[in-house]
């Protein structure tokens, strides 16, 4: 098992589809359109309470239409493996862990690259796009650092191969679309 990612480049609410959000901010009722919208997918946006910030864009417990072919899927790795490969990524960029980013979190008054990525949780949730707009900047201006870091043996090349892969997401997603975590 591990965690699998899906970017879409548009996500259309649904009228008059919007869950009750509990207060650990995920939705007391689920999505159920299946039977409705037929081959077109959806996905509702959540998030745990603590990362709000990275739904920006969405409106929790909102249900959104998204379109399949216009998306990017991948693998983000094992969850320990996107931990570590998340944690790679504060210290290369940030130059303190992940760990110190989460605690730093709530405190923060101004932004810091890569919060609304970092900053998140490692299974579920839904990643909106002002987040995804600003996230794309930071893999954009951060890019030539990150691989730097890595010298070239297969796990560096698979460090960058992630990194490269959550960009490409992020942009999309910036479009007026989603980061869906499952």
């Amino acid at each position: 098992m591990g965690l699998n990612i899906t970017a879409y480049r548009r996500a259309i609410p649904v009228a008059d589809h919007v869950a009750k959000v509990k207060d650990n901010g995920l939705p007391e009722t689920w999505c159920t359109l299946e039977a409705e919208w037929g081959d077109r997918g959806h996905v509702q946006a959540f998030v745990y309470a603590e990362f709000q910030s990275s739904i920006d864009g969405l409106i929790p417990g909102q249900c959104y239409v998204v379109d399949d072919t216009d998306s990017i899927r991948f693998a983000a790795g094992s969850y320990t493996g996107y931990n570590e490969w998340r944690d790679d990524l504060a210290r290369c960029v940030l130059g303190i862990s992940a760990k110190d980013v989460f605690e730093l979190a709530p405190q923060l008054g101004e932004r810091m690259a890569f919060l609304e990525l970092i900053n998140f949780a490692d299974n579920v949730g839904t990643i909106g796009p002002k987040a995804a707009k600003r996230l794309s900047a930071d893999f954009i201006e951060h890019r030539a650092r990150f691989v730097a870091a890595h010298v070239d043996d297969v796990g560096d090349r698979w460090a960058i191969k992630k990194y490269d892969s959550w960009a490409s997401a992020f942009a999309l997603a910036a479009q007026g679309g989603l980061v869906d975590f499952g």
